[in-house]
């Protein structure tokens, strides 16, 4: 979701292909196979984050910080943000600082304004490893 910054790609032109070049050569494996081991690892850590993401949503609804009903509309959220992060990589390579920081000021808006509309209290959900939702809500009173 925003904070991320690492897309989990499997081809070997991603973002570590040159580190899995350099470990390759330096140790003398075959790159497939350091590939398939990276990938893997990749995989591991995403399926880590959904399941602590999952539990933590299932304490904010244990504690009545949240309803059931509000954490499906975050995790559909969630995985709306996830896709259009990818789908936007390219036209955000392609624009200026300013640019740049004017369209994520506009998705921080369209946030906050689907958080009002379904009365969550982006705050709860700093730092929960939601992506776009993290760093949500600080001092600026987006709720």
């Amino acid at each position: 979701m925003g904070s991320t910054k690492v897309l989990a790609q499997t081809s070997s032109s991603g973002p570590f292909s040159s580190l899995i070049d350099k470990i390759t050569q330096r140790f003398n494996l075959n790159r497939a196979d350091a590939q398939s081991v990276f990938d893997q690892y990749k995989d591991d850590r995403k399926n880590m984050m959904e399941t602590r993401l999952i539990q933590q949503l299932d304490s904010l609804v244990s504690s009545g910080k949240i309803t059931e009903s509000q954490k499906q509309l975050i995790l559909a959220k969630r995985q709306e943000l996830q896709a259009d992060r990818v789908s936007n990589l390219e036209k955000f390579k392609n624009m200026t600082p300013d640019e740049r920081k004017k369209a994520i000021a506009d998705e921080h808006q369209v946030l906050t304004d689907w958080a009002k509309q379904n009365n969550i209290d982006l705050t709860l959900l700093t730092g929960r490893g939601l992506g776009h939702f993290k760093g949500m809500g600080r001092s600026r009173g987006w709720k």
